[in-house]
């Protein structure tokens, strides 16, 4: 979800993964799901290149290069070799990896994947990284994180987990990478982009209702202001209403 919006607002050379996503500006990419398709495009005509984009995503699996600005490669996110050559040459990833939450071996292959797209981003000589994380590992009152309070429902706990784990285990004693773990609210949805947002590091951002929740269009424009202006470096923040 995150993929659409952010594809529709960077202005520059970008590239995109989707079903397992990756963004770059300057150049920028995004990672999704074992398959992923590799979009390019320059500023130029982005309006219908916007529209290229949410086409294509609803598709999936059926991307084809629909505008001349859009360069599709495929391939297996695991293979590291052929992610570095994807990536190299770009100055950001965006990485939105997620192997699908009803994967039953989405613990497992979270835990696989994604140090190999961090392997992957150092190979292709890229310094910075820019992850699309969860809530799980935000603090929701002091010393109790949301993933142990109780709050997050077992179907979707071995995601949560996982991304979690990658990122207190893998990301946070990573030295090389210049990465960032952008961390959503506690609800993440289609909505409207209305500008209007706080942002923290690593407490749960709720509302005067005691709601923790941000739209996707929000979200994406928070986390192309990060990729333009560089205001973290190694470490997680998040976003609220």
């Amino acid at each position: 979800m995150g993929v659409k919006a952010i594809a529709g607002e960077v202005l520059g050379k970008v590239v995109l993964f989707s079903f397992c996503s990756v963004f770059v500006v300057k150049q920028f990419a995004v990672f999704l799901a074992p398959f992923y398709h590799f979009i390019k495009y320059r500023k130029q005509g982005i309006p219908e290149f916007r529209n290229e984009i949410l086409r294509a995503w609803r598709q999936s699996g059926k991307i084809t290069s629909c505008n001349a600005n859009l360069k599709v490669v495929k391939a297996d996110v695991s293979d590291v070799n052929a992610v570095a050559a994807a990536c190299k040459g770009n100055d950001v990833v965006i990485s939105a990896y997620n192997p699908g939450w009803t994967n039953p071996n989405i613990y497992e292959e979270t835990l696989k994947n994604y140090p190999l797209i961090l392997k992957a981003v150092k190979q292709a000589g890229i310094k910075r990284l820019l992850c699309v994380g969860g809530a799980g590992t935000l603090f929701c009152a002091p010393g109790l994180r949301v993933v142990d309070s109780g709050a997050i429902p077992a179907e979707i706990m071995g995601g949560v987990k996982s991304l979690g784990e990658f990122y207190l285990n893998t990301l946070c004693n990573e030295k090389e990478t210049d990465w960032v773990f952008f961390s959503p609210a506690g609800t993440l949805e289609p909505g409207q982009r209305t500008g209007k947002f706080r942002l923290e590091k690593d407490d749960l951002i709720v509302d005067e209702n005691g709601k923790s929740h941000i739209s996707v269009e929000d979200y994406a424009v928070a986390m192309v202001d990060e990729m333009e202006q560089e205001k973290h470096h190694r470490e997680r923040f998040t976003i609220g209403y």
